[in-house]
């Protein structure tokens, strides 16, 4: 006759056994799997431009400076996990921000540029709103400006995107 003592132990061992098989699968099996989720959640290059230093003439005239450059843009892992309405309510707050509409229409999952080279004022107003349009980001950066132009590029050196009409030459 089996007593209420052996049952009781018997669901332990089977609750253990299985705790232990899994515990075996994720660790053996699995490992690849999870090492490699493990380091892309970890560790994510970013990009960083550094900022450069201001170049001066003998007279102490800018002949190169940097200057501040804003931009919008949308996280879109971030406005899916967002009921439908309150998305179309996102969209909407920011193309009245922006002046301009917007369609989107991604499933990107990392960030889209919505609007490069906006107003400090039009950054300002978003970021003051960012509590209102989840998964929206003010990005600032700096950008090169010479006062002169390409006049002294060869020496300077020149940094920017690559233009239209390069680009197809290329």
């Amino acid at each position: 006759m089996i007593n209420k003592k052996q049952i009781l132990g018997g669901v332990f061992i089977a609750i253990f056994a299985l705790l232990f098989s899994r515990l075996a699968q994720i660790q053996l099996v699995d490992y690849p799997r999870y090492a490699r989720l493990a380091t892309e959640n970890a560790a994510k290059t970013v990009p960083e431009l550094a900022p450069r230093g201001v170049i001066l003439d003998r007279f102490g005239k800018v002949i190169v400076e940097n200057r501040a450059l804003f931009s919008v843009q949308i996280l879109p892992h971030v406005l899916r996990t967002l009921p439908p309405q309150e998305q179309t309510r996102t969209i909407n707050l920011l193309s009245s921000l922006l002046g301009q509409s917007i369609k989107l229409t991604t499933t990107a999952s990392e960030p889209i540029i919505i609007k490069d080279k906006i107003s400090r004022e039009t950054a300002i107003r978003i970021a003051e709103k960012r509590r209102e349009l989840p998964g929206v980001i003010v990005n600032g950066r700096a950008i090169r400006y010479y006062p002169h132009g390409k006049l002294a590029a060869h020496l300077l050196g020149y940094v920017g995107e690559i233009e239209g009409d390069e680009l197809q030459a290329l």
